[in-house]
C-alpha cells in the first residue's frame, strides 16, 4: 500500500506526497498500477487495477476498502 506522507489541499489544488521518494501526485495521476481518484484533507483514495477503491490516510494507514463485485 502506498505510504501517504503529506496532503496539501487548497481552494484550487489537491496534492499528496507518497512513498519513500516523496513523489507528488494529484487526482488522475498513476502510482504504479494504481490511480489517484480523490484527495481530501485527511486521506487519498486509490483505484486498484481490479476496480477496488482503497482509502489511505497519513502514514499508509488503510481507512477503508470498497470492493467491486464482478
Amino acid at each position: 500500500m502506498p505510504r501517504v506522507t503529506a496532503i496539501l489541499v487548497s481552494a484550487d489544488r489537491r496534492l499528496a506526497t507518497v512513498g519513500d521518494t516523496g513523489q507528488i501526485v494529484g487526482v488522475g495521476d498513476t502510482l504504479g498500477r494504481r490511480v489517484v481518484v480523490e484527495i481530501d484533507d485527511k486521506t487519498v483514495l486509490f483505484r486498484e487495477p481490479s476496480g477496488a477503491r482503497i482509502r489511505v490516510g497519513l502514514g499508509g494507514r488503510v481507512i477503508g476498502i470498497e470492493r467491486i463485485d464482478r
